[in-house]
């Protein structure tokens, strides 16, 4: 095709125009096409001419060069340089564009075809039509949505931001006045950041979030442990005197300690940071934020026993990490908080509080993190931003998918089972925290949820157990003070709580006093649904309370603070 293309200097190439450019040397156009144009010439010192097959004309220059240079150093540059190509206005332009790349290989050959340039041409009107009707940056519509946007801005900060700083700096209203029976209440050393508690066979265990030096602030250095170079937070039980006589099922308050169990079984290297428990048959179940580097949230199975003494063990016996993605560990690690077990294979419900991911090695860290997540959780119930789930998760590490409304933060979960030949799972407890509620849920056969109502509670609750004996709710609260999330971070030093008083006691619970209360989830609509059974200040907030089976006590844990209370409810 390029044999067609011939150079000639002498066509007459008048009323021809631009039709595109490329980049290359002047030295090696001369030395490709040889010298051309004419000296003196201001516009084009260096030209070329050309006909091709079809006989349409088609010329090669440079623009003014000799405004700023000799014609013998235009002829000899080697910097790159801008050349335009001109021709008629209908010719195409295939021929003699093979022909240029094959003779010179310039650098951004731009050569097109007619209806290619009116179509850029027509472009060019829509742009500059779009500019002059008010698209532009300084022109009077883009002011107008400037100042819609601005005004849209307002109104929200009016109608919903303003509300919702209000109720996150006026979390101080409490939960209305709470008596209850008298009480004799001890404190046991122990754990620090008892968040949710079960009974076992009459004997309560905790987990151990601990909080403060997790949640808000750096993880503590890693330590050795024996079953791997990982720092572990505990399982504990709270055990009476003489565990395993009689007296271990109706010890009164004065006698219980608290014992750190032996995570039997758990795989060397896998972290352990207990959050949510639950338990069914002789299966405890763990949200674990093992944040070793490698996993990050699992939800984990142990066998509980007792030994010769009569103590609880502990055997680990499977971890689900979210189903075949291993979703809780790669999309919710640290977001998942409780569990509540559904039948003997292995299904659950679980709660997942914050909608992100946090690293595998530790929580995001430093003011805007936790800026985020104290701003998500306090304002997200006032600017109703519900981004939280429920998932049903299948046994066994099976398949996990969201069920129910989704909240600001889902938080304490449980399973109220349905009566025997009954349809459905029964019916699901949830604590809509940000919302002020607990969320009643009828749990279909495959594991759907779809709500049936919502039970206020007035304050901010954390963790809700069912207790079919007393056919009730218990669940912990706090007392909803601005001190329950600001004045809790002055109780720590080094990443370390410091206690009210020597021994492990806890810090203050005049920052946010605790409550745990009873709930009728049964009760008609209208009537009181709650009674207190605790209120007062011997912990800074309360996230759990059990009774103790077959006796008059019940143990409470603060997920921030040191140790737990157990209470006795028999009169002096």
């Amino acid at each position: 095709m390029t044999q067609g293309v011939v150079q000639d200097n002498k066509f007459n190439v008048e009323d021809t125009c631009l039709r595109g450019d490329f980049i290359s040397t002047p030295k090696k156009m001369v030395a490709a096409l040889g010298l051309a144009g004419k000296d003196g010439d201001p516009k084009t010192p260096l030209e070329w001419r050309f006909r091709d097959s079809n006989g349409m004309r088609w010329t090669v220059y440079d623009y003014k060069l000799m405004r700023h240079m000799r014609p013998e150093a235009i002829r000899t540059s080697s910097a790159p340089t801008v050349f335009n190509i001109g021709g008629e206005e209908e010719s195409d332009p295939t021929e003699f564009r093979e022909f240029l790349k094959t003779k010179l290989n310039p650098e951004l050959l731009n050569l097109k075809t007619a209806a290619q340039r009116r179509a850029d041409d027509l472009r060019m009107l829509a742009e500059m039509d779009r500019k002059a009707n008010g698209d532009g940056c300084c022109s009077v519509n883009f002011v107008l949505k400037i100042a819609v946007f601005v005004a849209v801005i307002a109104a929200a900060v009016q109608l919903f931001v303003w509300p919702g700083i209000d109720l996150a700096l006026d979390i101080s209203r409490p939960m209305p006045t709470l008596t209850h029976p008298p009480l004799t209440c001890t404190h046991v050393p122990g754990p620090l950041g008892a968040e949710d508690m079960v009974v076992w066979d009459g004997t309560p265990l905790t987990s151990e979030l601990d909080a403060l030096r997790t949640f808000n602030h750096a993880l503590p250095p890693r330590a050795s442990d024996p079953a791997g170079s990982v720092t572990r937070w505990g399982i504990w039980a709270i055990e009476p005197p003489a565990v395993g006589s009689s007296t271990a099922r109706g010890g009164n308050a004065s006698g219980y300690t608290a014992r750190k169990l032996e995570l039997n079984g758990l795989p060397n290297g896998v972290g352990f940071h207990s959050h949510g428990l639950a338990v069914r048959g002789n299966t405890l179940f763990v949200v674990n934020h093992a944040m070793d580097g490698v996993y990050g949230d699992r939800i984990e199975e142990f066998a509980l026993s007792r030994d010769s003494e009569g103590r609880v063990t502990l055997t680990f016996s499977r971890a689900h990490l979210g189903g075949a993605d291993a979703r809780f560990t790669t999309q919710m690690s640290g977001g998942i908080n409780a569990v509540a077990p559904i039948n003997d294979a292995g299904d659950f419900y679980a709660t997942q509080w914050i909608p992100w991911n946090n690293p595998r090695d530790g929580y995001r860290r430093g003011l805007l993190a936790e800026l985020k997540q104290i701003s998500y959780i306090l304002l997200g119930g006032a600017l109703q931003i519900k981004r939280s789930r429920i998932w049903h998760c299948k046994g066994n590490n099976g398949e996990c998918r969201p069920v129910g409304d989704r909240a600001t933060v889902w938080n304490g979960i449980d399973l109220i089972p349905a009566a025997p030949g009954s349809d459905g799972l029964g019916r699901v407890v949830a604590v809509d925290m940000a919302n002020r509620d607990l969320a009643v849920f009828s749990a279909q056969a495959n594991g759907d949820l779809v709500l049936e109502r919502r039970i206020s509670v007035d304050g901010m609750i954390d963790n809700v157990r069912w207790v079919p004996e007393l056919g009730r709710l218990w669940a912990g609260g706090m007392g909803n003070t601005k001190q329950c999330y600001f004045g809790w971070l002055g109780q720590h030093k080094d990443g370390k709580i410091e206690p009210r008083g020597g021994g492990g006691a806890p810090i203050s619970g005049e920052l946010c006093p605790g409550h745990a209360i009873s709930v009728d989830v049964d009760a008609p609509d209208g009537d009181v649904r709650y009674e207190a059974v605790y209120s007062g200040e011997r912990l800074a907030g309360v996230s759990a309370a059990v009774p103790i089976s077959g006796s008059s006590s019940f143990a409470m844990g603060s997920f921030v603070d040191a140790g737990l209370v157990v209470c006795d409810r028999r009169k002096d």
